[in-house]
């Protein structure tokens, strides 16, 4: 059973890789105030929690996990349905999402084949969040590996659930899956910070010890072994660090610390150069990473990259490269190659304050709540690998625009608008801005109610409204079958959000 699912994981996964092709559409995210509070990379998707307790993700689809309720690929941002209350948090595995809740601590959605939902139920796909059962005490982060979830509480200790084919659950029992937070045994003292990627999870104890468990074909533990079969189903600890962390980073195959004076250390699989240290030799120990600032901050790990956040704001990575995670305007071949020494991204910004990893991307938050990510894809509606760093294209309120470029005068979606074009018909004549205004939420209600699910614009939109109301020549059912901008959906007359977001797209407008 184990090795069947590792080589489906691992087929699904190459297939999605060769998926990255071309494509195209709109604008990045603040919609009415809103921001960014946490992005989480995983396997080929991402997802991100706002500040109104949203939930967005795009990419991969196939299990659910991006809780839309459809299993369709995205290339921007959707918003997950039917959360339970306000999310404050988020975690991505391979084909499974998890949020924090006030209500229920955490919720899970999607792939549930070794339990990683946590409900107690195993071997299906659940398309809206179920909530984990048996956890007491307030959540205060969770995590996700492929087939695995841990989070950490406010008692300082951990549990996981789902997947243990490796250990990963660190209960120290026989390897079974299971669907129920189990709690990590072995831990002397509180954690302060847990992490886990592909089949291994680690954590940082409060007197500043990193401990791991799960996985060690590849020396990701950190304990001075490595090997198939070396896998350990308890914490155990990483030796040869020479000062406390204060945070860890459990990558693909890899693991990296952020020790107390500012400085990185590495181990496990290094094939991409993901070690930093200049070679491309694994190792069962921790070693430096080479030409670092001295003053990083956080670190993230990804499949086979890594990256580190200094107090400057500066972020540096290195690692796979194949599809520009590192962020420094180039890709590397041939495949799975990468660069062993840190690169610094440019084009960021300042006011980073957090940092994530997948398998083929890296995204950065700024202090002022937007995303830009990197890799590939980042949300900017096509399947483009982006070698430098975008702007997810965040639209909760579903408008059409950008949320980020709701207030001023960015026109970053179609460009002001044509003289007597079908948005211009709420100008003010003889106005000085006619014909040039931009087009608001409320606009595009008016336009709904005079026009129902007409909405033709060769239609003159000073003229009267047909007398039906509908027209089945313009009525696009299935998509591309006709040239309606209004009713995108069945063709049943009715407008609604996704409607007025395909003609938003189809004609252009200013977001302002």
């Amino acid at each position: 059973m184990e090795r069947t699912k590792r080589r489906a994981r691992t087929t699904l996964f190459f297939i999605s890789l060769l998926a990255l092709g071309g494509a195209a559409a709109p604008s990045s995210g603040r919609a009415d105030g809103t921001a960014v509070v946490s992005i989480y990379a995983a396997w080929t998707h991402t997802c991100a929690a706002t500040s109104l307790g949203d939930v967005a993700c795009w990419g991969d689809n196939g299990w659910r996990q991006l809780g839309d309720g459809t299993d369709i690929y995205r290339t921007l941002p959707v918003k997950a349905t039917v959360l339970p209350s306000a999310a404050t948090g988020v975690a991505a595995g391979y084909g499974h999402t998890c949020a924090l809740v006030p209500t229920q601590r955490v919720v899970c959605w999607g792939l549930n084949l070794e339990g990683q939902l946590g409900n107690g139920e195993q071997g299906q796909v659940e398309s809206t969040p179920v909530g984990v059962a048996g956890l007491t005490t307030e959540v205060l982060r969770v995590v996700a590996g492929v087939g695995h979830s841990c989070a950490l509480t406010v008692a300082s200790g951990v549990l996981c659930w789902g997947d243990d084919d490796q250990g990963e659950l660190g209960n120290g029992e026989p390897q079974e899956d299971e669907p129920l937070p189990s709690q990590v045994g072995g831990l002397t003292g509180g954690v302060i910070d847990i992490s886990a990627w592909l089949e291994h999870t680690c954590a940082v104890t409060d007197a500043g010890s990193v401990v791991c468990w799960g996985d060690n074909g590849n020396g990701q533990l950190g304990d001075g072994t490595s090997g198939i079969g070396q896998i350990r189903t308890s914490p155990v600890a990483v030796q040869g660090l020479d000062s406390p962390a204060v945070d860890v980073a459990a990558g693909g195959g890899h693991t990296c610390a952020l020790l107390t004076q500012g400085s990185v250390r590495c181990w496990g699989s290094n094939y991409s150069g993901q070690l930093g240290n200049g070679t491309t030799v694994d190792s069962s120990l921790p070693v430096n990473v080479s030409g670092l600032p001295s003053d990083v901050t956080a670190v993230a790990a990804g499949l086979a990259h890594t990256c580190a956040l200094t107090a400057g704001n500066g972020v540096w990575c290195w690692g796979w490269n194949e599809y520009g995670q590192l962020g420094d305007g180039t890709t590397t071949t041939p495949r799975y190659s990468g660069r062993s020494l840190p690169v610094r991204v440019e084009e960021l910004g300042d006011g980073v304050v957090e940092l994530t990893a997948g398998a083929l991307i890296t995204c950065a938050l700024h202090s002022d709540g937007r995303a830009k990510c990197w890799g590939g894809p980042v949300g900017d509606g096509t399947l483009e690998a982006r070698t430098t760093p975008v702007e997810p294209l965040f639209d909760l309120d579903r408008d059409g625009c950008a949320d980020f470029h709701e207030e001023g005068a960015d026109p970053r979606h179609g460009g002001l608008r044509n003289p007597k074009s079908f948005w211009d018909f709420f100008d003010t004549p003889d106005a000085a801005n006619a014909r040039d205004r931009a087009v608001t939420v409320n606009d595009l209600a008016r336009i709904v109610a005079r026009f129902g699910s007409t909405g033709d614009p060769a239609i003159d939109p000073l003229s009267a409204p047909p007398a039906s109301g509908y027209h089945p020549a313009f009525d696009r059912s299935p998509p591309g079958g006709g040239g309606d901008a209004w009713d995108a959906g069945p063709a049943n007359g009715a407008v609604g959000a996704d409607d007025i977001a395909a003609a938003v797209a189809q004609f252009g407008h200013t977001c302002a």
